[in-house]
């Protein structure tokens, strides 16, 4: 008899929907707090992966292999979604590391993610399970947020895909109920808003794709000396940056503005006005890519190709992102 099996499209991974946060490493939430699966998108649910070093023992002529010892392991994960305001604002917001409490008393609830100054990222938990299966549900501590990226191009939904780095020190929850999947509206291309220099530039916008990285030091930082498991997931340097695909030619003012690497505002709404995550650069500098002037389209029509580098101005953070959500709970809290 062929041994019991799960499909990829049985898995479902239980997160809190307001995005709490451990109060510490180590200490993972409780899956009471975790009641919502997560909308993944049907050809993206892989099951996290191990990162384990070891150190081999040998014999005393060193030929032979005698022994090996874990000394340190953690786990890679990256999850991809049709994007929805409420998963953008969420996943930036932990990678930033701070969020704000909404001031509004009803619907829509305006929610202002921030960078935070502590090096160590905000970090949550998640259930992992398989439908109709006999694989145990597992529980994942620790995960903070190392990567996020949002893409659109014309005519397509948008999509977000988002790394973690957590812990390998996983538990088994018995008799663990599944939170049903919700229905979700995702965000298409045409619901977005790109503004470079004050100006509305989404008609000519072709495609885009912002990243934020925290670099999280996953070689040897994590690890106690006492320990193979991880005692802290710290941010190294921030980066982010934001690249542009627009109809155009070296004609356009933002050609112009990209040749001449000029510093200025850039904001790219995900979703429509009434619901949306806004990620805000205060001062970018354009820059053209290699291929300035490049084709996209059936068409083979000329795009200007650009990124936008967000710099600190004043000293504010480069960028920030704010949501305009139908929840007016706070993120990034720790559960009472």
């Amino acid at each position: 008899m062929v041994a019991p099996s799960f499909k990829q499209k049985n898995v479902v991974v239980a997160y809190s929907p307001v995005f709490a946060r451990q109060s510490a490493i180590g200490t993972a939430l409780a899956a009471a707090a975790l009641t919502a699966s997560l909308p993944l998108a049907r050809d993206a649910k892989p099951l996290p992966s191990r990162r384990v070093t070891r150190e081999e023992e040998r014999d005393c002529a060193g030929k032979f292999l005698t022994g090996r010892r874990i000394t340190s392991r953690l786990t890679n994960w990256q999850l991809a979604f049709d994007a929805t305001p409420a998963l953008v604002y969420g996943f930036l917001a932990m990678a930033m590391g701070a969020s704000s409490d909404p001031v509004e008393a009803v619907a829509p609830f305006t929610h202002e993610g921030t960078h935070a100054t502590a090096d160590q990222v905000p970090a949550t938990s998640f259930i992992v399970a398989a439908e109709d299966s006999e694989q145990p549900a597992e529980l994942y501590k620790d995960m903070v947020v190392n990567t996020v990226e949002v893409t659109g191009e014309v005519r397509g939904k948008v999509r977000l895909t988002v790394g973690f780095i957590g812990s390998a020190d996983v538990d088994t929850i018995a008799n663990f109920d599944v939170p049903a999947c919700a229905t979700v509206a995702p965000v298409y291309a045409n619901d977005c808003l790109l503004t470079i220099a004050g100006t509305n530039r989404t008609p000519d916008l072709r495609s885009f794709a912002y990243n934020f990285n925290n670099n999280i030091l996953s070689n040897d930082d994590p690890f106690p000396f006492s320990d193979i498991d991880v005692a802290r997931l710290e941010r190294d340097i921030e980066v982010s940056t934001a690249r542009f695909a627009l109809y155009g030619t070296a004609a356009h003012p933002v050609y112009q503005s990209a040749r001449d690497e000029g510093i200025v505002p850039v904001s790219l709404r995900i979703g429509g006005a009434a619901s949306h995550a806004l990620i805000t650069m205060a001062g970018a500098q354009l820059s053209l890519q290699d291929t300035g002037i490049g084709y996209a389209g059936e068409a083979n029509r000329s795009v200007i190709n650009l990124d936008a580098t967000p710099f600190s101005i004043d000293d504010n953070a480069p960028d920030r992102v704010t949501g305009v959500l139908t929840t007016g709970e706070r993120f990034l809290t720790v559960p009472a």
